[in-house]
């Protein structure tokens, strides 16, 4: 039994083998480091951040961990053919969000880890990417001919 659309968001993103290609690398990479985070959270803040971190960075470290482990979960759970909007447009956020902020912490000089700029590179793409898949597509004028 299929769940009844209850709004936009439950709306299945249908724009191809690429948007779900991306969206299984999302669940992947999401669910790895958040196992990361959780098992050994110091190697992932020293390979972002180049330092080591603190009690409170382990804690905080875990925590997020957790986070993309469900995140991860939720990915993992949508049907592929029919990825739901709110769950793409959840891992946008994240992407985006984590882009951004690791950037300006690698301008401003507080990060400088030796994954940073690679790992803000893949989130831009990953975030640039499954945003595509979820905004509306204006018709072509050549189909209305």
């Amino acid at each position: 039994m299929r769940p009844a659309d209850r709004g936009p968001l439950t709306r299945p993103v249908t724009s191809g083998r690429g948007s779900r290609a991306v969206m299984r690398l999302s669940v992947l990479i999401e669910l790895v480091t958040g196992l990361t985070l959780l098992a050994v959270p110091a190697v992932v803040i020293r390979a972002l951040i180049g330092a080591n971190g603190d009690a409170a960075a382990t804690v905080v470290g875990r925590v997020l961990g957790g986070a993309l482990v469900g995140l991860g979960i939720a990915g993992a759970s949508a049907t592929l053919r029919s990825l739901e909007r709110g769950i793409v447009l959840a891992y946008v956020v994240y992407d985006l969000s984590t882009a951004t902020i690791l950037a300006v912490a690698g301008l401003g000089g507080t990060a400088d880890g030796s994954l940073l700029w690679p790992v803000v590179g893949l989130h831009a793409f990953l975030a640039a990417t499954l945003l595509g898949s979820v905004l509306p597509r204006r018709p072509s004028r050549t189909a209305s001919r």
